[in-house]
């Protein structure tokens, strides 16, 4: 009932946030690098006191939609580029059809065309620490509180500084810190002076776990009256940090929502994973334990195959785990399984399944056929053997071989880019 009524005055804050204009408005936004479409239709709406993280594979366009929302790029065609295709073959007039059809508002004001109000409420993190080697940390955040509020505010700098763990390096020159102690610079350079608008372009990019740890918990309580649009390719991150995640693919934001409603909307089913018996296992047993699950679901998939590890993903939540779970115990002792588990979807899951194309996932499932012909000349072709000297591959798949694997080998059958190694 309490978290029912939570959700409710959120919804309403949010409303009542529409509805005064408070909310940053992005709509159609486009950037065109020469003839290529870097940033397509981008379109939403973010909210104060939200932070809003940014999903996306290398290329995906975020670094270009952060630099679109900062002014440090503008939204219109190259003068070289030869993309004319919107109302008239002429470039101007193609310029002013992108002008007019995209939209970055905030509080009644047209982002657009009104940078000087923009450069007053906005605060940037970008993906390179931009600062001033010879200058120390205190005189980088009077510098910046000055330019954006008109004075030095002391006492903002001094919780920073706290907040930060960059106490005891204030009047250290910035061309002597660490690569983290960089990161947190600039991210108090973002914040300071009152900003509204925060952009952090992976700003936890360099720092050990405990600084990114600590940043998270700092950004989570600061985030009050602001609206933070935060870039990352670590989805723990995305998970902790984001009131509403965005993923982008290919320049298109292709979903967004909060970490539940994608879980829910784009669910991957559930995943089991085996611990096995690594003095009993065979390539055999491993086999046999994929041909007697495959029968509560023809289109299990293998996420993970190694020595002492199995993953399978059942992407029907309808499998009937009441039997699954009688024959896992039956099966177990025979087929060297010591512990098993399942999980649900989880937000790389979600990412993994909307960044994977459909000849890749063709491709997926032609390798997980079991009944295929060629399974076994597949399959040895997935092995990689941690060997210290280049001994030739050995036929550790037949089915009449009663030898253990003595290889420690880990087959992968995911996107080699988004694939866990265990």
């Amino acid at each position: 009932m309490q978290e029912t009524n939570r959700e409710a005055i959120i919804n309403q804050n949010l409303l009542n946030q529409e509805k005064n204009k408070d909310i940053l408005e992005l709509e159609n936004i486009n950037k065109f690098y020469d003839d290529l479409h870097v940033v397509k239709n981008f379109t939403s709406k973010l909210y104060k006191g939200q932070i809003y993280c940014l999903l996306g594979h290398n290329g995906a366009g975020k670094t270009t939609l952060i630099k679109i929302l900062s002014g440090m790029e503008d939204i219109y065609l190259a003068n070289n580029s030869s993309i004319l295709n919107f109302e008239s073959n002429s470039r101007r007039d193609n310029n002013f059809f992108i002008k007019k059809n995209s939209k970055i508002n905030f509080e009644n004001q047209n982002l657009i065309e009104n940078r000087e109000y923009l450069f007053n409420i906005l605060g940037l993190c970008s993906q390179d620490d931009i600062i001033f080697p010879e200058l120390t940390v205190q005189e980088h955040l009077e510098i910046m509180s000055e330019l954006k509020s008109q004075k030095i505010c002391s006492a903002e700098i001094d919780n920073l500084l706290i907040k930060l763990e960059l106490t005891d390096k204030r009047n250290s020159i910035s061309k002597t810190l660490s690569g983290g102690q960089k990161r947190k610079l600039c991210i108090a350079m973002a914040l300071i002076g009152n900003s509204k608008i925060v952009l952090l372009d992976e700003p936890t990019s360099g720092m050990d776990v405990h600084a990114k740890r600590s940043l998270w918990e700092f950004l989570a309580n600061y985030k009050n009256e602001k609206i933070i649009i935060l870039t990352t390719h670590s989805l723990d991150e995305a998970e902790f940090l984001g009131d509403r995640i965005g993923i982008m693919s290919e320049g298109q934001l292709i979903c967004e929502g909060t970490s539940s409603f994608l879980k829910n909307q784009y669910s991957c089913g559930f995943n089991l994973n085996l611990l096995l018996d690594e003095d009993k296992i065979t390539n055999y047993k491993k086999k046999k334990i994929i041909f007697t699950l495959k029968k509560f679901d023809e289109d299990i998939g293998i996420k993970a195959l190694g020595k002492e590890l199995m993953i399978l993903n059942f992407p029907s939540v309808r499998a009937d785990c009441e039997k699954l779970f009688e024959v896992l115990e039956k099966i177990k002792n025979d087929l060297a399984i010591v512990n098993y588990t399942v999980t649900t979807t989880s937000l790389e899951d979600v990412f993994i399944k909307l960044n994977t194309s459909e000849e890749s996932k063709n491709m997926f499932e032609n390798q997980l056929n079991l009944e295929d012909e060629v399974f076994e000349e597949q399959f040895e072709n997935k092995i990689n053997y941690n060997s210290d000297s280049n001994a030739n591959y050995r036929n550790n798949l037949s089915l009449n071989s009663n030898k253990d694997d003595d290889s420690d080998d880990i087959i992968q059958i995911n996107n080699s880019q988004n694939s866990k190694h265990f």
